[in-house]
């Protein structure tokens, strides 16, 4: 059964029709506080996949620069054996 103080998903405080409204916004505080958290996480996780991209498209440039050398000495009648 679910808990009704608690959102189903990741559990954040929600507001109940019985509390004060000094308890809900603490719990609503609490809750903000933890989405802020768990969405800096996903911002920081982006921010490592955007690394990775940047990394691999300097890397695919490389090898595609190095590509286009061989090419062009192939065309010139470069011998590699």
């Amino acid at each position: 059964m679910p808990d009704p103080t608690n959102s189903p998903n990741l559990g954040y405080p929600l507001p109940h029709p019985d509390n004060i409204a000094a308890e809900d916004a603490t719990r609503l505080r609490q809750a903000i506080l933890a989405v802020d958290g768990d969405l800096q996480v996903l911002i920081d996780g982006l921010a490592a996949v955007e690394t990775v991209q940047s990394a691999t498209a300097v890397g695919l440039a490389a090898v595609q620069a190095r590509q286009a050398r061989i090419e062009t000495a192939i065309l010139l009648g470069f011998d590699f054996t």
